[in-house]
C-alpha cells in the first residue's frame, strides 16, 4: 500500500506540473510609425524566436491587438519584436529594455505597452570589453545532437599556459553574453571581470 500511494502522488504531481493555463496579452499602447508591421513576442516559452508566427499579435473587430497563449505554471520572460532582434522593443531613450516577467498560476489576462522600437534610433557600435583572459577556443564547434555549430569561448587564469596547476572547470551557456558587450544583445554579464576580481582577492 505504501508503494501504491507513492506512485499516485508522483503521477498527480507530474500531471499538475504540465497543466496549461490560458494567458491573454493585450497591446495597450505602442509606437504607430510601423503600423503595417506585425508584432510578435519572443520568450522563454518559444526559445526566444523573434518572428515566430505562432506568437504574433492579431486584431479583433474592435482593432485591439491581442495574443492568446497556453502556458504552464511558473515564471516566464519575454520581449516584443517586429520580427527580428534589430526591431525589438526598447525604452523611450533607445536603451535596451529588460525582459518582461510573468508568474503564471492560473488563467489570466493583462495589458502591456511598448515605449519605442530599437531600429528607430541610430545604431550604436558596442566596444569589445572582454579581458585578456578570454580566448576563442573554436569558432565552429559542431554539435551532432543538435546539428548546429557554435563558438566556444574559454576563460583561462593568468599564467595558465605555463602552470602545471589543475583548475576546476565551469561550463556556462549563452557564451556571447558572458564576456564581451560587443557580442551581447542586451549587455554582457561581466563573468571575466568577476573572475579577475576573485583571483586578485586570493
Amino acid at each position: 500500500m505504501k508503494y501504491f500511494g507513492c506512485l499516485i502522488f508522483i503521477s498527480f504531481t507530474s500531471f499538475y506540473g504540465l497543466a496549461q493555463h490560458r494567458v491573454v496579452i493585450q497591446l495597450e499602447n505602442y509606437p504607430l510609425q510601423h503600423g503595417k508591421d506585425s508584432i510578435f513576442i519572443s520568450g522563454s516559452f518559444n526559445e526566444w524566436k523573434p518572428g515566430d508566427t505562432a506568437y504574433k499579435f492579431v486584431s479583433n473587430p474592435e482593432n485591439v491587438s491581442f495574443l492568446t497563449l497556453d502556458l504552464p505554471a511558473g515564471y516566464h520572460e519575454f520581449k516584443c519584436t517586429r520580427g527580428n532582434w534589430k526591431k525589438g522593443e526598447c525604452l523611450m531613450n533607445g536603451n535596451d529594455a529588460g525582459n518582461r516577467r510573468i508568474d503564471i498560476t492560473g488563467d489570466t489576462s493583462f495589458m502591456i505597452s511598448i515605449e519605442a522600437w530599437k531600429d528607430d534610433f541610430p545604431e550604436f557600435v558596442k566596444k569589445h570589453t572582454a579581458t585578456g583572459q578570454v580566448h576563442m577556443a573554436d569558432t565552429a564547434f559542431f554539435m551532432p545532437q543538435l546539428n548546429r555549430y557554435r563558438r566556444i569561448r574559454i576563460y583561462l587564469p593568468e599564467g595558465y599556459a605555463k602552470s602545471k596547476k589543475k583548475y576546476p572547470v565551469m561550463y556556462m551557456h549563452d557564451g556571447q553574453n558572458l564576456f564581451d558587450d560587443s557580442t551581447a544583445a542586451f549587455g554582457e554579464w561581466g563573468v571575466d571581470e568577476c573572475l579577475d576580481s576573485l583571483i586578485k582577492k586570493k
